[in-house]
Parts: structure tokens; C-alpha cells; sequence
């Protein structure tokens, strides 16, 4: 089998880079923060206009402004 013909592109690191992520606050509920993850981001308010939607795979827990922990998709299906 040849591999000449296959080609592979890493994507940029600006491209995989969230410039604005998603945060909530340490006293926030898990559930509220769950809903957080999964509204409409507006960094893809283009991409929801044409019928698709965005959502995060994870939210920044911040206290006082300072990150003191990431609530991630898979850390909501270990707690269910």
C-alpha cells in the first residue's frame, strides 16, 4: 500500500487556540455551569446563522479572577 499519497496538515496554532474561553465562577452550581457549556457561543454567532451551533467541551473555573480549576465534559459524565 503506498503512502506517497497521503497527506496530513497540522492546523495552525491560532486555529486550535480559544481566545475567549469559556469561565464561570467557583460558587457556580454544576448544573448551571453544564447549561453554560452548552448555549450558543458568540464567537460562533456565523456559523449559528447558517443552522449550526457551537458549544464548549469545557469551562475555566476562576476565583477572584485567579483559574483554579476546568469542569470538562468528561468530568459532568463521571459525576452521572
Amino acid at each position: 500500500m503506498a503512502r506517497d499519497n497521503l497527506t496530513f496538515q497540522l492546523p495552525q496554532l491560532e486555529e486550535i487556540i480559544e481566545s475567549n474561553p469559556l469561565t464561570t465562577r467557583s460558587t457556580t452550581l454544576v448544573v448551571d455551569a453544564l447549561a453554560q457549556m452548552n448555549r450558543r457561543q458568540n464567537s460562533a454567532q456565523s456559523d449559528n446563522q447558517k443552522g449550526n451551533f457551537s458549544r464548549s467541551s469545557y469551562i475555566l473555573i476562576l476565583k477572584q479572577s485567579q483559574l483554579i480549576g476546568v469542569l470538562t465534559e468528561r468530568d459532568i459524565v463521571k459525576l452521572s
